[in-house]
């Protein structure tokens, strides 16, 4: 099967968009076969799709069927890049998997990059998470497609595996999730996903979503807004914000830029 993709770099999370049109069945398959090509340098895949709701130019299914924050930015660069102008900001609107509704995201061209701003999902949920043993404070936030868990702490390998697995016994069937290592006072984030369908256990150069989970913590730790937080992260920053009102998160963004590297066709066994 051949397969045109393009990569982006949002911020280190390096992510495959194929614009090949494919069956449902085999995003994940083929997603595992994009991501074991190391000289493509891919962390995530996901598909472009024709969209499905009035106003929307295009719809993104990832690769688990998961919603992803940094894959939605890079769909918009790839809706806007035949329309935009440099320095011209953009509206893009845009579905993703894991979510509902059309959400608009603001392109703007600059240079090599763009700077691309995503309306995020709003947490369904964010409350304490407790393990038996772990005495650290954990956080869960859940959102549509994705749930995270928090920890005030630097990496640890051993211990986001010991979550994934808790979190599993007790929530199968989720498509996808995150471990997000914080250090507040450096406002340093290590993020861990692990996609179901993929069977993906990945350390991210950045996570989107997983940014505006740790707002959205640290918006309920405080019961205030959090606005124009700059997470550094391995492959570089993300600024996140998140609105507080009467006990809850009501809106929240994402900011980063993202680079498109190239567009290539690839040869793959189904």
């Amino acid at each position: 099967m051949k397969l045109t993709i393009e990569k982006y770099d949002p911020s280190g999370n390096t992510t495959a968009i194929v614009t090949t049109p494919v069956e449902t069945r085999l995003h994940a398959l083929l997603a595992q076969k994009i991501m074991a090509r190391k000289e493509l340098g891919i962390e995530q895949v996901g598909y472009a799709q024709v969209p499905q709701r009035p106003g929307s130019l295009g719809r993104l299914a990832m690769m688990g069927g998961e919603f992803c924050g940094n894959g939605s930015r890079c769909f918009a660069y790839h809706l806007a890049m035949e329309h935009i102008d440099q320095g011209v900001r953009q509206r893009v609107p845009m579905e993703c998997s894991g979510m509902e509704g059309v959400m608009e995201v603001l392109v703007e061209k600059r240079g090599e990059h763009a700077f691309i701003t995503a309306p995020m999902p709003m947490p369904i949920e964010v409350r304490p998470f407790y393990i038996k043993g772990v005495l650290l404070p954990l956080t869960k936030v859940v959102f549509d497609g994705i749930t995270h868990v928090v920890v005030c702490r630097e990496a640890s390998e051993d211990l986001a595996h010991r979550i994934q697995r808790a979190l599993y016994r007790r929530e199968p069937g989720l498509p996808a999730m995150g471990v997000l290592f914080f250090e507040e006072k450096a406002q340093r984030l290590t993020p861990a996903v692990y996609v179901d369908q993929v069977g993906s256990f990945i350390w991210e150069g950045s996570c989107g979503s997983g940014s505006v989970a740790v707002a959205a913590a640290l918006a309920a730790e405080r019961g205030a807004t959090v606005e124009g937080l700059t997470l550094y992260q391995p492959g570089g920053e993300l600024v996140v914000g998140a609105k507080w009102s009467q006990g809850s998160v009501k809106s929240a963004t994402l900011s980063g830029p993202v680079k498109k590297c190239f567009v290539d066709e690839i040869e793959l066994d189904e």
